[in-house]
């Protein structure tokens, strides 16, 4: 894995051309997505660069974002689908910097197909979801990551049907229900 930065002792940090990223603002990810890529890069960081211990913060991110036990849940499954494509790959993937609030605002072309591949699954389109998993994959055996990506997919969706038909307890008397 390689990232746009340097995380050198010194704390210095370098950004490097973004000519094949793309701006998060001319993609189609929603909120949710936007948060899998978050702790995908912090997950990606932990990698990397051990000693930074973010996979701790990609777990508390997961958690403060999505109710019990759906924040560990989701964490897990980003990780085991992040394992899949760091399995089928015969090279590195680059990613941005999640600490970084000018790196956040693009993607690389792996994190477009690793989020894409996601956001397909989500709208049904699995046909250009296995696309993406293939070229995410380099060209060779998807199979295990196009299969994780639905694990995530399938429990994004479980997480916001139990929220739509969870109440939301104002106060101890009173109910509302979503």
């Amino acid at each position: 894995m390689s990232s746009s930065n340097n995380h050198s002792k010194k704390g210095t940090h370098q950004h490097v051309g973004t000519d094949d990223c793309q701006h998060l603002g001319q993609t189609s990810f929603d909120q949710l997505e936007l948060d899998i890529l978050q702790i995908t890069r912090l997950f990606f960081l932990s990698f990397h660069h051990p000693e930074s211990y973010a996979w701790i913060n990609a777990y508390s991110m997961a958690e403060k974002r999505y109710d019990k036990p759906y924040g560990a849940t989701i964490a897990n499954a980003v990780l085991t689908a992040i394992n899949a494509v760091c399995g089928a790959r015969g090279s590195g993937l680059r990613y941005h910097d999640p600490q970084c609030s000018i790196c956040q605002e693009y993607v690389t072309p792996e994190e477009q197909f690793f989020i894409g591949t996601l956001h397909e699954l989500r709208v049904g389109n699995t046909s250009v979801a296995r696309t993406m998993a293939m070229h995410l994959c380099e060209g060779l055996d998807e199979t295990r990551t196009f299969e994780a990506m639905g694990q995530l997919a399938q429990v994004a969706t479980d997480y916001y049907a139990h929220k739509i038909r969870e109440p939301t307890r104002l106060n101890a008397g009173k109910v509302i229900m979503h």
